[in-house]
């Protein structure tokens, strides 16, 4: 017997089908059912008996659908041009879904390689302190090496169109660091390093069976790499020859040019030993022993020691055009290398190839077979003609006749409805999942038109044409949205039914990305403001859903991405990564906007104002009028029936005026139950009032008093005063929904600005001495190293003057705290008692360093002289809400907000929040993007640093005066 290829098919004689396509069980239980319910009814279960016949087509049929179920799940989901929409399926290449964004250092390492071209290397260190944990974390300084070509371009330029082309390389890097900047990090230092020219001289002794310009290549690509390591890009196949999972394989950033191991991130070169340069030569194929190796930084002067050199150059191989840098020998003879020139190219050469990039893998095009499954054909026109129900028609045109075959057509067309329902949705499988809510269906259906003479079938036809009409008959085929279409619609799937099964399988479209939310903040959105919403089929929590889904960046790549400050808010400097996160998570509007003062003042500047009013410990500080521009009113009501405030009302207009409200005013005026309109309280007038309930002040109030907000010439007019205010008040607390988000980190003033100080506390916890005078970070460091070396050489002999007089130039020694006082004077000339106290202590924390006492304790000088501990600035960060919008009032909301804030912050930030009214929030605003335009404009400007005294100390009072009110 022939042996059948691989590659063909071949149909099993005893396979088992499943029961949707195997015929004759399809029949079997057919007519078992109808034997059981019909019963006697039925003339008997034979082939020729007519019952028999349409079971058998429907059987086929159902045969037909079972059999498109088992197509390929790419061909199910291919359009008509065999193509797979990525992103209707949420179908991701491995490249994307294994990847993230940038996160620890070595990813910033490879991101900044990959995309900026002059970059050749780039080191990001962090700016550390060895002797407190409360310093400002997160700070690095980003030391950047230029490609050669970059380099060489200025070595005859003069220094200064050097210095400004490394200037713009700097703010190129900082650019691209801060578009990819996390929460709780930033860059203060960027230095671009400068070639240093390294001469070496070498001779190798080389075996005799090897060819000498291959050993001369070798040689000069070992050094290289040693001297100045590039690196190297692979392709996904070559590092998995190499044994690399593909899960490390894309692990970190997706780069453009190819795929950078962490093993290829060198560790940055600041002196070269020429112990390293023989090992690398040894290692060549040929090489027998190096008799000699020596190194040079002018050409001149060669030495065989370690070769140091400044943090502000990187070492670069210079060839000696008339001498050989390295000579061959075989035994003791020296080998005479003719194309010496030409190797050294060839060896440029391969060292430019291996450092070239590597094309990104392209995403290939999801494809698949076009299968039209949709395609129904009637079953009727199988059927034979003695039926009269097939494209030939009935065989007698007698009504009798006629009307038996469109009773058995109509009959039929009840079945063939659901089987033609089966494969609309089967083709629609892309739309059940997808975030396109524009089709508002999870069951999908297609009309029976095809179906032989179905136009006197279709009553939504016949009741409104004449059937024997054709262009009436195409008309309302071609008609999208005709009464058919409608009411089958309705009937196939409820309102109710769309919503449970779309949101249903939008919550495991985010299952997939193991992203859980939290309806709460969309139940309150609409119950506050949107509660007709909930009617539409595609309701609220589904539009929220979608959204979340169609921003999957923000919940992957982006999850903790900062606010890129170097933008403004217009170019997308706010709310973006996190915070958008965060905006969606909590359904807030408006989050891609900056100010949320200047954005309601801008837009309602003539109808809200605040004004200064009395001050008592009962009322507000500010008091809120509201002139509203733009429901109904269940309730007409009696004067006499209202407790209405007899203040004067003489000033009142057809404008709702609200005064001496608080902030509660936002959630309750959009409350209908909380108005009346009633007539003037005046005998003779005609003139009607909308009154509003005035809410309790104090809490011994306990009848509800009515003050009149605006006065009309008669209830219609008050009606539609009132309909524009509720409106308006509901569009005023949706606009003013929003957050900010200060990383205390960049509140921080630079690190080298003169004003960092410390103070000492020794085991009691008193301060014993602090700083003479305020320094840059690393002064402040270099100081604190010179004081404890001092510590521990001062013994019994040291002298005492001298010791006190040395200490001067490190500390100033603090008086201990006298009885009833919290304020310690400094002290010129401590005791002896007090000078081997303090040695004491600081012996005892070099001993341990401990995070308790002994220890030093780190303090920042702001513009304004104040002093503050530098723990302020230390992985902090302090979100601020409006507290005025009626769903923000909420406690329910404002609890899930800390919650959500936390659960999805990275750990080690520590989160405050602060609620501010609308004055505080006036203030704060003001300040805030003050600080912002600064530390745009220049992070390290003074005026940057006064921005940053002003908003860090008023968020410091309110995060006091929050503390004080949860105490109380």
């Amino acid at each position: 017997m022939e042996i059948q290829p691989d590659k063909n098919s071949v149909i099993e004689k005893d396979a088992v089908l499943e029961h949707a396509l195997d015929f004759d069980f399809l029949r079997k239980e057919g007519i078992g059912l109808i034997q059981k319910y019909a019963g006697k009814n039925w003339s008997d279960f034979n082939l020729h008996d007519p019952g028999v016949t349409i079971l058998e087509y429907v059987c086929y049929a159902l045969t037909d659908v079972g059999y498109r179920t088992t197509f390929p799940i790419t061909d199910i989901l291919a359009n008509e041009k065999g193509q797979i929409n990525r992103e209707q399926n949420f179908f991701f290449p491995k490249e994307e879904v294994l990847s993230s964004g940038a996160v620890t250092v070595n990813d910033y390492r490879k991101l900044l390689i990959d995309s900026i071209d002059e970059v050749d290397n780039v080191w990001i260190e962090p700016v550390k302190s060895q002797f407190s944990s409360s310093y400002g974390k997160g700070v690095y300084n980003v030391i950047i090496k230029p490609v050669a070509h970059f380099t060489d371009r200025f070595t005859t330029a003069p220094e200064a169109a050097g210095n400004e082309h490394f200037d713009q390389l700097s703010q190129k890097v900082k650019a691209m660091l801060m578009a990819n900047r996390n929460i709780g990090d930033n860059y203060e230092g960027f230095q671009v390093l400068q070639p240093l020219d390294i001469y070496l001289r070498t001779e190798i002794v080389i075996e005799k069976n090897v060819s000498p310009s291959q050993v001369l290549v070798a040689v000069y690509d070992a050094l290289e790499r040693t001297i100045s390591p590039s690196v190297t890009y692979y392709t996904e196949a070559e590092l998995l020859a190499k044994g690399y999972p593909v899960e490390a394989i894309y692990s970190g950033p997706l780069l453009d040019k190819g795929i950078l191991p962490d093993h290829e991130l060198h560790k940055r070169v600041t002196s070269i030993d020429p112990f390293d340069l023989v090992k690398a030569i040894s290692g060549i194929t040929g090489v027998i022993s190096i008799k000699k190796l020596e190194l040079s930084a002018d050409g001149k002067n060669y030495h065989s020691g370690m070769m140091q050199f400044d943090s502000g150059h990187y070492p670069v191989m210079k060839m000696n055009d008339l001498h050989p840098d390295v000579t061959l020998y075989h035994d003791t003879y020296n080998l005479y290398i003719r194309r010496i020139d030409v190797l050294k190219n060839e060896q440029k050469i391969k060292r430019q190839l291996i450092s070239a990039a590597v094309p990104k893998k392209q995403i290939p095009v999801l494809q698949g077979e076009y299968k039209r499954l949709k395609d129904y054909v009637s079953i009727q026109t199988l059927f034979p003609a003695i039926y009269g129900i097939g494209e030939e028609g009935t065989l007698s045109a007698t009504p009798d006749a006629i009307a038996k075959s469109r009773q058995l057509k109509a009959y039929l067309m009840l079945f063939e409805q659901l089987i033609a329902n089966s494969l609309a949705q089967l083709s629609h499988l892309s739309d059940i999942f997808s975030t396109d809510n524009s089709s508002a269906s999870s069951y999908f259906f297609q009309p029976l038109y095809h179906v032989p003479d179905a136009k006197y079938i279709l009553k939504a036809f016949t009741d409104k044409n004449d059937p024997l009409n054709t262009a009436a008959w195409e008309n309302f085929k071609n008609d999208p949205d005709n009464e058919f279409i409608r009411k089958a619609g309705q009937f196939i799937e409820t309102d109710e039914q769309y919503k449970d099964r779309k949101k249903r399988a939008l919550e495991h479209m985010l299952s997939r990305f193991n992203i859980a939310v939290h309806k709460h903040p969309v139940f309150l959105y609409e119950l506050y403001y949107d509660q007709e919403n909930h009617v539409n089929r595609n309701d609220l929590e589904i539009q929220w859903k979608s959204a979340i889904l169609n921003n999957l960046s923000v919940f992957t790549t982006d999850r903790v991405k900062a606010d890129n400050y170097m933008l403004s808010g217009a170019n997308g400097g706010f709310k973006s990564g996190f915070g958008k996160k965060m905006s969606l998570l909590l359904h807030i509007r408006y989050q891609e906007t900056g100010s949320i003062m200047g954005r309601i003042v801008a837009k309602y500047k003539d109808q809200l104002s605040l004004r200064a009013s009395a001050k008592d410990e009962h009322e507000p500080e500010k008091e809120t009028i509201l002139r509203c521009r733009d429901e109904e009113l269940r309730i007409l009501s009696n004067p006499d029936e209202l407790n209405i405030d007899p203040a004067d009302h003489t000033a009142l207009t057809a404008g709702l005026t609200f005064r001496r409200q608080s902030e509660k005013l936002f959630k309750s005026a959009m409350v209908l139950d909380n108005y009346r309109i009633v007539p003037y309280p005046s005998v003779n007038s005609e003139t009607t009032v909308i009154v509003f309930k005035q809410m309790a002040k104090h809490e011994d109030e306990q009848e509800d008093k009515w003050t009149m907000v605006s006065k009309h010439q008669n209830d219609y007019e008050a009606l539609t005063a009132l309909k524009k205010n509720v409106s308006f008040f509901k569009e005023l607390n949706m606009e003013s929904e929003g957050f900010y988000m200060v990383e205390h980190l960049l509140l921080k003033p630079a690190f080298d600005a003169q004003q960092y100080g410390f103070t000492f506390s020794g085991e009691s916890g008193n301060i014993l001495i602090e700083q003479p005078d305020w320094y840059s970070f690393s002064k402040r460091e270099a100081v604190i190293t010179g004081l404890l070396a001092l510590a521990q050489a001062y013994d019994d002999k040291t002298g005492y003057a001298a010791t006190v007089e040395k200490l001067k130039e490190f500390c100033v020694f603090k008086k201990p705290l006298s009885a009833g006082s919290d304020q310690q004077d400094d002290e010129l000339h401590p005791d002896r008692q007090a000078l081997e106290y303090l040695m004491y202590n600081l012996k005892q924390f070099d001993l341990h360093n401990n995070k308790f006492f002994p220890s030093f304790n780190y303090i920042v000088r702001q513009t304004d002289g104040q002093k503050i501990a530098e723990d302020f600035y230390n992985f902090r960060m302090t979100v601020v809400f409006p507290s005025w919008p009626a769903r923000f009032q909420d406690d329910s909301f404002e609890k899930l907000a800390r919650q959500l804030f936390l659960e999805e912050c990275p750990a080690h930030i520590k989160v405050s929040f602060c609620w501010l009214s609308l004055s505080q929030m006036t203030i704060f605003d003001k300040l805030y993007f003050d600080w912002r335009d600064h530390l745009r404009a220049n992070p390290a400007a003074e005026t940057t640093h006064r921005a940053a005294t002003e908003l860090s100390r008023f968020l410091m009072a309110s995060e006091l005066k929050k503390t004080a009110e949860d105490n109380s």
